[in-house]
């Protein structure tokens, strides 16, 4: 491994670590499998959509949507037209 890897994976860590410090959680974009600390958080969310158990954000790396099943302690991967968990 590179210096220079091992340099951006040390600043990603430094980056997601202060990202839960202030906000408690982290995510990963299941599209390009970034986590929203590292790239300044979600670029749009869209509450109780398309049910009252979904959300909806915008990637802030990728800038591709994912629907969200609200399963009480956490969210997984929904289905975009229907809200059920994916499998």
């Amino acid at each position: 491994m590179s210096i220079w890897t091992k340099i951006k994976l040390y600043a990603e860590k430094k980056e997601q670590e202060q990202w839960i410090k202030k906000h408690h959680c982290d995510q990963k974009c299941p599209k390009c499998n970034t986590w929203q600390g590292n790239c300044n958080g979600w670029a749009d969310v869209i509450n109780n959509h398309p049910t009252p158990m979904n959300d909806k954000t915008k990637c802030g790396k990728c800038g591709q949507w994912t629907t969200w099943f609200d399963v009480g302690m956490g969210f997984v991967v929904a289905d975009d037209i229907t809200g059920e968990p994916l499998k």
